[in-house]
Parts: C-alpha cells; structure tokens; sequence
C-alpha cells in the first residue's frame, strides 16, 4: 500500500479535505503494523563445541550484549562482545586457552548465529615456586597464591586463573606492606605448562595438529624482591602554637603517649601516618580546637631501616560558644532544642560535645535532619591573643511531621473483627510532648484511651505519662467494664534496661457472669489504687519478627487499702524471650512466662476480673481463649491465681514475606481445679488460698503441638495456627485441634 501526498491539494480554498487527509494519515500511522510489514526474524543462538560448560551459563555470561544485539539492530559489534564474555567464562573456569569465534548470518527467516568454541585442555597449577622470600615462608605465600587461584575448598591443584594469579600478586605485595617492606616487588616470571615446562607457544608446535590434552598443568613462579623493613623508630610532635620545651596539653599527651605504645617498634607503613594523624587531631578537637591541622611527616632514623614519625600540628584558636542560633524550626520551641544540647554559651567548644548534641536532638524523633557547626573565624583571630575565640553554634533543623492520624483492622480468633482508630501528636505546645486519643472497638468489645507523655519531665531523662481510658471486655465467662487513670514514671539505664513505676486507679464492675463462681469470688464491682515497679531487658533485633536478641522483664504490683484500694493483693509477673538463628533463613524462639497473685491482709479471694487465665491464640493454642484451667461443672472457666507458660517454636522464612512455623506449648493454671470441682466450700482464710495456689503451681501441665503460616505485614505478621491437644481430656469436652487466625506472633 502506498499513500502518496502529491496528489492532495492542501489549501485553503479546501480545507475540509486537508483535514481529512492529515487526519487519515494519523489514524493509519497508529494503527498496528501488517504482518509482513515490520514483524522481524527471530534471532537463533546455536553452539558448537562446548562440552565442559553448558548453553545456559554461556548465554548467562553473555546477557547483556545479547540483549543489545535484539535491541539495538543487531550489529556485529554486540556478538563480538557475546563472545569475548563467553570466553572470560571459560577462562575463569581455568580453560586458559579457550577461544570463541562466530558465525553471524541472516536472511528473510531468521538472523543465525553460531558461536564456534575450542575449549581447549583445563589448567591446573601444579607446580608453585617462590623465589627471593625469607620474611615470609614458601607455605605462607603459595597458600595465598592457592587460595586466590580457588574460589573455595577443593581438591588440589586449583585450576589456573589469570585474574586469580593477579589478585594473589596483590594480596602477597600487601602482606609485605604491612610488615613494613614498602619497597617489596612482586613479579610473575613465564608461565611453563606441561611436563616439559614448555611456553604457550612451544606447547602447540610439539602437539600433532594442534590438539591440546584435556588436562594440563601449568608451572607459576614467583619472584620477591623484598628491600628494607622500615620500623617506626620514634614518634615526635612539633606543635607551632607551644612555647620552646612546654608541654603539651594533658590530652595531647595521653593521646600520644598511647600512639608510642601502639606504633613504636613496629613495621611502618602509609596507614601508620593516618592512624598518630586521626589521635592528635581528636585530642585537640576535645581541647576546643575544632580547627586544629596536623600534617605527619616521616624522617629518617639512626638506621636505614628506622622511620621516625614527626607530627606538625597548627592547633588554630581555641573556640568558646558566644551564642546559640537555632534555625529551620516550624512548631517547635527554639528553647526546647537549647536544652537539648550539651553546648551552652560560654563552654569549650568540643567535638564530642557536638556528637552528643545532635544525637540527642535526633532522639527526640521530631527531626529528619539536623546541622551543627560554628561560624568561621575572624581573621587574625588566633594572632589576636585573645584567650578564645568566641563563636556562634549554629544549629538548623528539619521538622519531620508531628501529628498522624490512623485507622487500622485486625482479626483474631477470640476477638475475631477488630479495628482501632486514632489521632496522635507528637509535638504539643512546641516541647516535644505527645498526645494521643484512640478509640478501638471488636465483636467482644470496645475502648477509648487518650492521654499525654512527657518524655524529659522537668529536663531529665525520666518520662511521664498520664493515661486515661474505659474499656469493655467480654471475657468467656463474664463481661467487664473497668475505668481508669494512672500516673507512670520510666527511664531508660544502660545496658538496654528500662525501669517503670506508677501509681493507678481503675473501677472494675463484672458482670454477665455465667460462670458459678459463688465459691470462688463474693464481689462483682470493686476499686483499685495500686503501686507497679517494672524492670525489662529488651536486645531484639525486631518487635514483629525477631530473629535474634532477647527480652525478659519482672513486674511486682501492690494494691493495699492505704493506697486508697478496695482489694488487698500482690501480683509478680516475669517473663522471659529467647531467640536464635539456626541459620540464614531458620530462627528459634523460646519463651517461659510466670505470674502469681496473692491476697492481701484481711482478703480471702480475689475476684475474677484479677485472675489469670490461659488458652488461646497467644498462650496454650490447643485450647480457646480462656479455656485452661479450673472451671465450673458447666464448663466455664473462673481463673486462677498463678499460672506459667512455656513455649518453643522453630519459625523458617520461605521468602521476603511468607514464613511457616513450628510449635509446642505447655502451660497450667493453679489452683488446678476450681473450689466447685473440688467439692470444698469458700476458702476460710487468704492462707488456705495460698496454700492451694503454691501447692499446685507446677501440677497439671497442658500441652499443644503444630504449625503455623505467617504473611508479614508492616503492621505485624498475619498469622494462621493450627494446634493439636495430644493429651485431649473428653470428659472435659477439650476439643481435638483449635485453628486461631491473629495478627501478630504468639510471642
């Protein structure tokens, strides 16, 4: 078809008809091509004379060029490319003498190319000579050449590598380097292949027709001109700022004090001079020197083996903070970041001052970029004699954002649909204190909390936080509605440790209840003001799914009528997980939890809002929520005062966000069996409840055996369990497997 502009008359006395012209010329141009048009030949790769490496790692080796070679017209050029990479491949395989050649043909059917290989013979290195070494040994330096020569372990002799050979030139010259010979020559002399020790070229005139051997061992000498050893002899300072035979400052001369120790007497080398330079330059840095210069030179010593090394120090002015300005803050106050810094008008400017500084703005988390520096010196400042140079600290920021708003949904198998949402800020009022108001809600529940944290109360290092919240719970055997407000103190200490301690109030009234619970608790809405001390221990690598670190923690909770309680109890919670990578992909995970509850003066039960319960998605899964442990002769469950949990689960990563566990969980309640059970009447006193709860602690331990599947989220893993009870109880009505469905590991 052909379309021939010649003809149309594009004027103006006939417009319509130009249009239509043009317009059908750009629906033509759009439309797909015919088939005979554009559709071009296949390209064919065909390969001949390979035996030792196969079509696919030859293709792989050559990607990209052949890549080129379809798109961009296919020139002669890329196959040229194709086969010079195929041929590295071979040559890094130890076929020293491989060659690549082709045949490039093309036509209306196909474009052919076939790729022609003379693998020639494998290359061992047999044979191995050093010559002209006496620092190191023969065996030092051959298992260097060896090791360059094989990628890994194998048997011996390596397969010969050119680049191989040349990295163990390098590795060789940078042992002798680091023992002090900076003069050391390593040479390769000719390679000499066969038993002959014939070269390249002399090889294939002896073979009949040019035909190597399929093996052939190569001979690699080395020749070691090694020089002189340099030692440092001595490490002098010269520093312009200080009178003829004054001392330098104490930190000066600590700092070269411990240079001396670590470099005299040992082998000099360029890193020597970097290493005395980096000390002298901290030192005057910590002194307030923060543009001190120091040039290290090297002179000679009383041999020619001996280095000595002369470090030249301009100190420049010793700098004092005259003022602060603080710039790029939007909301936050201008004092707030002062106060956070370790420099204040009138200190020595020190280094580590300013490192301290910026991390500690940076852990207030309101900032994604933070500068501190000094402005330039006047002039002549350090001639001046003056006794310090007085500079500004110059302090810009860049506020990240402060307040979020979230929506998030879940599922669990107790809970099943659940969803919370929320406002938080992070920045009230400019001084980095956060509030926060969220309300959450699911099929057996809902809350609203919302409260305010100061992170530096009264500028330390203790964090404030006072909470507010309701929440309604229906707990398999009852429901429970509970009100409170708390007032928490915690710090951070060394060593990953937190500390915490509040004091709280909460009103709890329960009811709803179905489980009989006469004998077991007298009272369904009670107030408690209680005192709880928290110490924890956290080094894992991940909260959501760690794989390795640890995390243990210990909590004691006083609720006494003094503190303005209701109830009189003392609760003990500790807790302890482990995990371990086994390997790349496969982690270990261990935990042991542990709680007891104990009345109080004149308190003979506790009530079942206060009890500990298990079974569940997150405890023994072989049960429902709530479902180990006493219950009534209906089957419903009424708590306990003590309960330990153990579980151990082998959890492997089947890609970046799929990954299946293993797992086995034990866990009991105490008292084992409920007062109803038991055919006893309500505890007389809180020692006979002591005693039953102690008596029982470690007795009648429940098992769960299973698997997992876990999809990783960004909020948390979704994660599907299923658990078998191998010591299924029928007379209990204990159900044979249970399958939850939550977000979040079990631990």
């Amino acid at each position: 078809m052909m379309i021939s502009m010649s003809d149309s008359k594009l004027s103006s006395a006939d417009p319509e008809r130009g249009w239509l012209s043009a317009l059908l010329l750009f629906l033509l141009l759009l439309l797909p091509p015919a088939a005979g048009w554009a559709a071009e030949a296949p390209i064919l790769l065909h390969f001949q004379g390979n035996r030792q490496l196969d079509e696919a790692r030859l293709r792989t080796a050559a990607a990209e060029e052949l890549a080129d070679f379809a798109r961009l017209g296919r020139r002669q050029v890329e196959i040229d490319d194709a086969a010079y990479q195929m041929q590295l491949a071979y040559r890094r395989a130890g076929y020293y003498f491989a060659e690549v050649d082709y045949q490039l043909e093309s036509d209306q059917q196909a474009t052919r190319v076939r790729f022609l290989i003379n693998e020639g013979p494998l290359v061992q290195a047999d044979s191995i000579i050093i010559q002209g070494n006496s620092a190191f040994s023969d065996r030092e330096l051959i298992a260097t050449v060896v090791k360059s020569l094989r990628d890994g372990p194998g048997p011996a002799p390596p397969p010969f590598v050119e680049s191989g050979l040349r990295r163990a030139l390098g590795l060789i010259r940078e042992l002798y380097l680091q023992a002090g010979y900076r003069d050391a020559v390593i040479s390769s002399d000719p390679l000499r292949f066969g038993p002959q020790g014939l070269s390249a070229e002399e090889l294939y005139e002896t073979l009949p027709g040019g035909e190597p051997p399929s093996l052939l061992g190569v001979e690699i000498s080395l020749t070691v001109e090694e020089g002189l050893r340099r030692i440092i002899g001595g490490v002098r300072l010269n520093d312009g700022n200080l009178e003829q035979g004054a001392p330098p400052p104490t930190a000066v001369s600590e700092a070269l004090a411990g240079a001396k120790a670590e470099l005299v007497g040992h082998p000099y080398f360029t890193r020597r001079k970097l290493l005395l330079r980096s000390r002298l330059l901290e030192a005057y840095q910590q002194l307030g020197y923060p543009e001190a210069q120091v040039v290290v030179d090297e002179l000679a010593g009383a041999t020619p083996e001996e280095i000595i090394l002369l470090a030249k120090v301009k100190s420049g002015p010793l700098v004092e903070i005259g003022a602060i300005e603080v710039s790029g803050q939007q909301r936050t106050s201008a004092n707030f970041i002062r106060r956070r810094l370790t420099l204040a008008p009138g200190a020595i400017y020190h280094e580590s001052a300013r490192r301290d500084s910026f991390r500690e703005l940076y852990r207030t988390g309101l900032f994604t970029r933070v500068d501190i520096g000094i402005t330039p010196g006047a002039a002549g400042a350090e001639e001046s004699g003056e006794m310090a140079d007085r500079r500004t600290l110059l302090v810009a920021v860049e506020e990240g954002l402060a307040r979020e708003y979230f929506l998030e949904g879940g599922w669990g198998s107790y809970e099943m649909l659940r969803g919370r949402v929320g406002y938080i800020d992070r920045n009230i009022f400019g001084a980095g204190r956060v509030f926060r108001l969220e309300g959450g809600g699911s099929l057996k529940g809902a809350e609203i909390k919302t409260g305010i944290t100061d992170p530096w109360l009264l500028e330390s290092r203790v964090s404030a936080e006072l909470p507010l919240y309701y929440r309604l719970r229906q707990e398999p055997s009852f429901t429970r509605r509970e009100i409170g407000i708390a007032l928490l103190f915690s710090r951070q200490l060394p060593y990953n440790l937190n500390a915490s301690l509040g004091y709280q109030i909460r009103r709890s009234d329960i009811d709803k209840i179905v489980a009989d619970a006469g004998l077991e608790s007298l009272e369904s809405g009670y107030g408690i003001a209680s005192l709880k001390l928290q110490l924890s221990h956290d080094t894992r690598n991940d909260i959501f799914f760690p794989s390795a670190g640890r995390r243990l923690f210990a909590a004691v909770e006083v609720a006494e009528k003094r503190l303005g309680s209701e109830l009189n109890f003392y609760r003990f919670n500790a807790g302890w997980r482990h995990f371990r990578a086994l390997s790349e992909h496969l982690v270990l995970g261990l935990r042991a939890d542990s709680g007891l509850i104990l009345p109080g003066e004149n308190q003979s039960f506790i009530p079942l809002g206060e009890r500990f319960y298990s079974g569940g998605e997150n405890s023994v899964r072989s049960f429902r929520e709530g479902r180990l442990g006493p219950k009534d002769l209906a089957g419903q469950p009424v708590g306990g005062m003590a309960f330990t949990l153990l579980n151990i689960e082998l959890r492997r990563r089947l890609g970046n966000n799929l990954a299946i566990s293993l797992f086995a969980d034990y866990g009991n309640i105490a008292p084992n069996q409920s007062r109803v059970e038991e055919g006893k009447s309500t505890a007389a006193d809180r020692s006979e409840l002591i005693s039953a709860t102690l008596g029982d602690y470690f007795k009648d331990f429940r098992p769960a055996l299973g698997f997992g599947i876990q999809y990783l989220l960004p909020v948390g893993p979704a994660r599907l369990d299923f658990a078998f009870n191998p010591a299924r109880r029928p007379e209990s009505h204990e159900p044979d497997f249970v399958i939850h469905f939550s977000l979040g590991m079990a631990f």
